[in-house]
């Protein structure tokens, strides 16, 4: 993630959530996403699509706001079956 001058700088840069979020995360900053999944705005499908499936959420899933945000975009289900597909499907 780089030096703190590097993280100030890339702080300032206009990101969308899901990018900010991603780049906390890379700082092992995790509430950062959390309090962004606590947010009420509209969520896309590719975003949608990437908090089901993608590993570096992980550590997040079974956090509340992780699986409020899930039950507020009607995706407990998909959740699972994305959960499924992952197990059966791992990463090499």
């Amino acid at each position: 993630a780089g030096t703190s001058e590097d993280q100030a700088e890339v702080a300032r840069l206009p990101m969308d959530p899901l990018m900010r979020g991603l780049y906390e995360l890379t700082l092992d900053r995790p509430d950062a996403v959390l309090r962004e999944l606590a947010s009420n705005r509209p969520w896309d499908l590719t975003e949608k699509a990437y908090y089901l499936f993608d590993p570096m959420l992980d550590r997040l899933r079974d956090e509340p706001a992780f699986q409020g945000w899930l039950a507020r975009q009607g995706l407990v289900e998909a959740h699972a079956r994305a959960a499924a597909w992952r197990r059966a499907n791992p990463v090499r």
